[in-house]
């Protein structure tokens, strides 16, 4: 691997990851079931707080893939970043299946949103003992 970050994400008991175009990871200590993109809750960090390093390489819409694991279970997924990307936001991080951005983009143009990720990691991430690792590496 090349340039790397990671994180901690907790599950929640609304976490249902149901969204057919984003991911997303927030810094809130919990998610309603409206926010149906949602896979962790109590994030370490946002996508401000991602090294510069990493920020750099994503900004050079560079192929950055993302595994997330927890439990015994392990998913991984990848989208592309952009020269356009702020990853300024204090609270969050999105990766997207679209070309949308805004401050809490990580990544854009994803091949997988949470509908894709794998039920069983998604039922243990419905748990809030459950804690998560988040590697984002290029």
């Amino acid at each position: 691997m090349g340039c790397e970050d990671v994180l901690w994400v907790y599950g929640h008991p609304n976490i249902r990851a149901t969204h057919h175009s984003t991911i997303e990871f927030t810094k809130d200590p919990f998610c309603t079931l409206r926010g149906n993109c949602i896979l962790g809750v109590k994030a370490s960090k946002s996508v401000a707080d991602l090294n510069e390093e990493l920020k750099a390489e994503i900004r050079k819409g560079r192929k950055v893939w993302v595994r997330i694991s927890c439990g015994g279970f392990t998913d991984e997924l990848y989208g592309f970043g952009s020269r356009k990307l702020e990853l300024k936001d204090p609270r969050s991080m999105v990766i997207r299946k679209s070309g949308f951005i805004d401050s809490r983009t990580l990544l854009i143009n994803a091949n997988k949103s949470a509908k894709d990720i794998d039920r069983k990691l998604v039922q243990k991430m419905m748990d809030p003992r459950s804690r998560a690792l988040v590697e984002i590496y290029v």
